[in-house]
């Protein structure tokens, strides 16, 4: 099991250090929410790991996000979920019922606890899978038989850059947080893996293609970029 701890650093704040076996080097990452992350090998000593993030400090100030969603209650993401947190539970705890995502707190709420707020955060992001799993992929099997393409596996995921992927096995994954992009735009992304699975790379046959599926493709790939692939709260 992965060993996690923190670490505070002047002008950063609170680093999320997680130690796995088997890791050989260390890593650094920014999570959609500002979060600093760092994975590093089993044994690699505390003292050289604080090293490493001071020696980062300059870039994690630089590219750090300034996003910083709080979760409250009754807040509504994805194409269909409610966020209920429930005060006073046993233990932290959720379930998932119907449209709605029920949280359950050991005491009362309180939006400033970054306890709770990472509980919550880590049961939404479950829930958006589970979501994502329910609407995405029925419909990508729709469109791929409407256009004549095949695909091998296809799964979703929390990705954290792209909207899609497509490897040369054909194996499709999408992003749950296109659940919270426009269905148009879900259509742009589901249609460019499938793109993918006749031309792998970015060629110009590969755009010729996808603009032969999707007349509009380069107004919606242009609006794609305004998008960030985060957890963003539904209006």
């Amino acid at each position: 099991m992965p060993s996690t701890y923190s670490i505070e650093v002047e002008n950063v704040g609170t680093i999320k250090v997680t130690k796995k076996r088997g890791q050989r080097s260390l890593r650094i990452r920014l999570s959609p929410k500002g979060e600093v992350l760092v994975s590093a090998p089993w044994a690699l000593p505390k003292i050289a790991i604080e090293k490493y993030v001071h020696d980062k400090k300059d870039w994690i100030v630089e590219n750090k996000p300034t996003y910083d969603l709080v979760f409250f209650n009754s807040m509504k993401f994805g194409q269909n979920l409610e966020l209920i947190i429930h005060e006073n539970s046993v233990s932290n705890r959720s379930k998932l019922i119907s449209n709605s995502l029920n949280v359950y707190l050991r005491g009362y709420f309180n939006k400033y606890d970054e306890s709770q707020q990472y509980f919550i955060e880590k049961k939404l992001l479950s829930a958006l899978k589970s979501e994502a799993e329910a609407l995405l992929l029925p419909r990508l099997s729709v469109v791929a038989e409407q256009t004549g393409h095949e695909f091998n596996q296809a799964y979703v995921k929390n990705l954290k850059s792209r909207w899609g992927s497509c490897d040369r096995h054909k194996n499709i994954i999408l992003n749950i947080f296109m659940l919270q992009i426009p269905e148009d735009l879900q259509q742009y992304v589901i249609l460019h893996e499938l793109t993918h699975t006749k031309h792998l790379n970015h060629s110009p046959t590969f755009w010729a293609h996808l603009e032969s599926l999707l007349p509009n493709m380069r107004n919606l790939r242009k609006e794609l970029k305004q998008h960030q692939p985060r957890i963003e709260p539904r209006l």
